[in-house]
């Protein structure tokens, strides 16, 4: 029975939680959604609201949130609020120079207030540097980079590399990890040995903007990479094996050497006659006969 009360009074309390907390769990783009079809319901003070507490969201993408300063520009012009209107359009075009309205058919208020905006923007620059080139096990050498300051303007990165000596260059485009790191691999020329590369790096925004450049077309960084040695594996016949396994001084089987078989053979032969002529010397002499004794010589060998 208390596992049913216990129960029932969680459902009670789960029943109870605010709206504002199951949109929290919502996705970025569903709240976006959500806050646009208030707008275009003209409900200005609930979209100002909604855009506000999402623009505190710290997982937002680079384009979320200049959609969603777009919204609350739009919001802040509808309802007069020209000094909101202000802050947000200039936040919105120091992040990205190129925003452009979502909405063609915005009215002329809003279409001046975002021309004159973008046209007194200052973009602010984002950083970039290379943290390291190399094979790291790669057919292809591979380039890291890291985005500083101003990441969250970041929607993603060209790289432009060509080999040194060649004319073009060609465009290869990174998405950043949300730590700031990205990687990319180089086109690997035909030279066995040092790979020489001309790079340069731009950050976009989502507009396609440039917001930050490191090196550039006249001047590219020069990056060297050394050929990675190949790995050879060395195979080693099965004989050789067996050769090495068996030790060359001592302490093996003498049974299969052919010089123990003959030192064995000579001691044989050595006994045989040694117990011949150990007999032969031992026998008494033979009686003297009536024709008399004739005593041989005892031949040694």
């Amino acid at each position: 029975m208390c596992v049913r009360r216990w129960f029932a009074l969680v459902l009670v309390v789960l029943s109870m939680l605010p709206a504002a907390t199951q949109a929290q769990d919502a996705s970025a783009d569903a709240q976006l959604a959500a806050i646009r079809e208030d707008l275009r319901h003209a409900g200005f003070r609930s979209a100002a609201a909604a855009v506000d507490t999402y623009l505190q969201r710290t997982d937002l993408t680079a384009t979320q949130r200049n959609q969603a300063l777009e919204i609350d520009a739009i919001v802040s012009l509808a309802r007069r609020d020209e000094a909101r209107a202000t802050r947000s359009l200039s936040t919105l075009y120091t992040r990205d120079p190129g925003h452009r309205l979502s909405d063609p058919d915005a009215s002329p208020v809003v279409q001046g207030a975002f021309a004159r905006a973008r046209e007194a923007a200052t973009p602010s620059s984002v950083s970039i540097e290379t943290t390291s080139a190399a094979y790291l096990g790669r057919s292809e050498p591979l380039v890291s980079l890291r985005i500083g300051e101003g990441l969250d303007r970041v929607h993603e990165l060209r790289v432009s590399v060509r080999l040194r000596g060649t004319p073009r260059f060609t465009a290869l485009v990174v998405q950043p990890e949300t730590d700031g790191t990205a990687s990319t691999t180089l086109p690997l020329g035909a030279d066995p040995g040092v790979q020489a590369f001309e790079v340069y790096v731009e950050a976009l925004a989502p507009s396609g903007a440039s917001i930050g450049t490191l090196g550039s077309a006249t001047e590219p960084l020069q990056i060297e990479v050394a050929a990675a040695a190949p790995v050879v594996a060395q195979v080693v016949p099965p004989t050789e094996l067996e050769e090495e396994e068996t030790p060359r001084g001592g302490g093996g089987d003498v049974t299969g050497e052919w010089w123990f078989w003959t030192l064995i053979g000579v001691v044989v032969v050595g006994a045989g006659v040694g117990v011949g002529v150990g007999v032969a010397v031992s026998q008494p002499r033979s009686p003297d006969g009536t024709l008399g004794n004739v005593n041989l010589p005892l031949v040694t060998f």
